[in-house]
Order: structure tokens, then sequence, then C-alpha cells
């Protein structure tokens, strides 16, 4: 044989081998938290994953002009994750008490959020499954606390549930400008809040 022959050859298989390996890399099962965020929110894209660890995976995804910052825990036990949520109950409930002013003068000697900027929270039955929910507003920079109209840009839902069968904890938390329509915010919060356990 020729020499230019066994080189079509040799490159021949060269390309077989890396198309086969391609196939197999994308057949793999694919079981991580990142995998269920793209199967079940196949809209929205990856803008920055923030967290990648053993147990917490956390990124911020982005359609149009929402995003959706979602954070999975993995191998949590149920207690751990009552915990967990709790702890975020607690915490979301902190950042709308009335509190003493850092500058306490003649207008006013405490810092108040008026109660129709404060989130709602409920808990409902979904799948199965106990689901936690704040919908509130929030601000440009994606923060819940938002109190005063001149700084809410976004309407925004919190949503925290536990999958037994996959020790998974996950908390969704969708900003959406308050321009857009309530109807394709609760749309949007009734999908999360119905999101499917694997």
């Amino acid at each position: 044989m020729n020499r230019k022959r066994m080189k079509k050859i040799a490159l021949f298989f060269t390309v077989a081998i890396i198309a086969a390996a391609a196939a197999l890399y994308a057949a793999r099962p694919c079981n991580g938290p990142e995998c269920y965020l793209r199967r079940h929110l196949t809209e929205y894209k990856n803008e920055t994953v923030y967290q990648n660890t053993d147990r917490l995976y956390g990124a911020l995804l982005k359609q149009k002009d929402t995003r959706l910052r979602a954070d999975t825990w993995t191998n949590i036990d149920q207690n751990e994750a009552a915990s967990t949520i709790r702890n975020h109950i607690i915490r979301m409930d902190t950042l709308y008490e009335k509190s003493v002013s850092p500058y306490p003068g003649e207008v006013s000697n405490a810092i108040s959020c008026d109660r129709q900027y404060r989130p709602k929270y409920s808990t409902e039955k979904n799948n199965g499954r106990e689901t936690h929910v704040f919908v509130g507003y929030a601000s440009e920079r994606l923060v819940f606390g938002a109190c005063s109209d001149d700084i809410i840009t976004k309407r925004a839902a919190a949503v925290m549930f536990y999958c037994d069968s996959q020790k998974r904890l996950y908390k969704f938390e969708l900003f959406f400008p308050v321009k857009n329509s309530i109807e394709e915010f609760n749309k949007e919060t009734n999908r999360l809040k119905t999101m499917p356990c694997e």
C-alpha cells in the first residue's frame, strides 16, 4: 500500500472514532440538576452558574427580560430540607420586618415596609408534595425586600419544594418585569410550583 492511501485510512478511522465518541457522549444518561433544568425549562438559557459543588448547584437563567435563579441541593434528607426551607422563610420575613433606622431623625426613627409590598406566603400541595411559595416584588438587582415604587422593577416569586425520590431540594426565584403582563407572571409561577419530581 502506498503512503497516501495509508493516510486516508488513518484519517477515516480517526474521524469514525471521534464521531462514535461524540455519539456516546451525547447519549449518556444525564441525571444532574443542570439536566433537570434543561429538560423542564427548555426556553431558558444559562446566564451564569454561580455554584457547582457536590451538594449545591446554582444557576441564573434568562429568557428575554425574565430571570430565574435556580438552586438545587442534592443528597439532602427530608429533615435537612425542612430546616433549609424554614431558614429561607425566616430570612424572607426578616427582610420585611420593621427595624430601627440607622439614621434616626425628624422624618422617621424606623424603617418599615408597607403591607402592599410584603410578599404573600403560601404552602400548597402539588404533585403529592408540599410547595412553599412567596410572591412579591424585587429590585433591578434581583433582590427581594423592595418596598417602594421607585425601586420595584420586578414581580418576584420564590418557589421551594423537596423531592424525596431524588433526595433533592429545589428553590426557584422568578424575576419578571412589572411592565409585563401579570397573567404571564402567574402562569410561569404556577409552572414552577408544579414542576415534577423525577
